[in-house]
């Protein structure tokens, strides 16, 4: 339609499409955006009523427990034993259902989303599998990224300026993938524990660098910085495509969630044909080490007058110590679970 408007040439006609046109704006109005409107108050009021059914069935499931506890302490207890733990039980699997039935609510913003974006609802009820994707894309991209801009500031054209706007980029990097993260984490993503602290200390991480005066300290670290980025971009590229292929395969095989991510670390499920990783990840590991003890003789430098370079010392430090103490829990449960299967 819109090409026939295009060739009119007649202004009678015009007129007369002109009448057509608003006649059916006007029926999309009354008609598809109302509907549209009608539903959306009636989604927000079976929201409420399910907030509402949902907070009385937990205080009720509270209530029971209390109750259960103060009759397995009673003199009848040992008599009613097998019965008490059978309801334990059944209380416990009660408790498994209301993480489904919060999928159907909003999902408020945690501390960090309130502090950039205040407190909002950031529910994605109808598209989570899709932000999922898009978040991990993102990952994905800026990998490549990072990748192309620490070959391209090391080798093509050194410069201060350049070396600040790459460290920029990885603020703003860090940054939105802590967002995305949190958004992904209120919608029902396991993203727990030290992943989410790596991220915030990565942006202070970077931001120090960012400021960091151009002075011959900053001269000294600089090219084993980019090798660093180098190596961490190409592992965790590495990692993000075997991950996502045991991610793909798990939730074919009904072992996996949707919201189940890709993660610069290692986790038990990594364990299905992933073990291979480990060198890499200690590699990894001792390299943030070594970026440590680096920084931490370059503050001991004559020249040295930049407080950057202890703070960012410090952080490679926590960062390396909480990534191998990460790895090393995992490692351990895994290896008990697999004897105690035995």
């Amino acid at each position: 339609m819109a090409a026939s408007i295009r060739e009119l040439d007649n202004i009678d006609d015009w007129e007369k499409e002109w009448i057509k046109y608003e006649e059916s704006l006007k029926g999309l109005k009354e008609n598809e955006y109302t509907k549209l409107m009608a539903m959306m108050e009636d989604y927000r009021k079976a929201q409420v009523k399910l907030q509402k059914g949902v907070d009385m069935q937990r205080k009720n499931a509270s209530a029971f427990a209390t109750s259960l506890k103060r009759i397995g302490k009673s003199k009848s207890a040992v008599q009613n034993k097998e019965k008490i733990f059978e309801m334990t039980d059944k209380l416990n699997s009660v408790r498994g259902k209301f993480h489904e039935l919060q999928q159907g609510l909003p999902k408020h913003a945690g501390w960090f989303l309130k502090a950039c974006i205040g407190d909002i609802n950031v529910s994605l009820f109808w598209n989570k599998q899709n932000y999922k994707d898009i978040y991990e894309k993102f990952k994905l991209k800026m990998m490549m990224v990072a990748m192309a801009c620490a070959l391209f500031n090391m080798f093509i054209v050194p410069s201060r300026f350049l070396d600040a706007l790459f460290n920029g980029i990885l603020v703003w990097y860090y940054s939105s993938l802590t967002l995305q993260e949190q958004i992904l984490r209120a919608n029902g993503s396991r993203i727990k524990g030290w992943y989410v602290t790596h991220h915030y200390l990565s942006i202070l991480v970077s931001g120090f660098l960012l400021i960091w005066p151009d002075s011959k300290t900053y001269q000294l670290f600089r090219t084993q910085f980019y090798y660093f980025v180098l190596y961490l971009s190409f592992v965790q590229l590495l990692q993000y495509y075997y991950q996502s292929g045991i991610l793909y395969r798990l939730r074919a095989l009904g072992r996996g969630s949707n919201m189940d991510i890709t993660e610069e670390g290692f986790r038990s499920w990594m364990f299905k044909g992933l073990t291979f990783m480990v060198p890499f990840l200690l590699i990894g590991y001792c390299f943030q080490i070594y970026n440590s003890y680096t920084l931490l003789r370059l503050y001991q430098h004559p020249d040295c007058q930049e407080w950057q370079v202890l703070a960012s010392s410090v952080l490679f430090f926590v960062i390396a110590i909480g990534n191998a103490t990460t790895l090393g829990i995992v490692l351990r449960s895994k290896i008990i679970s697999k004897r105690d299967t035995r």
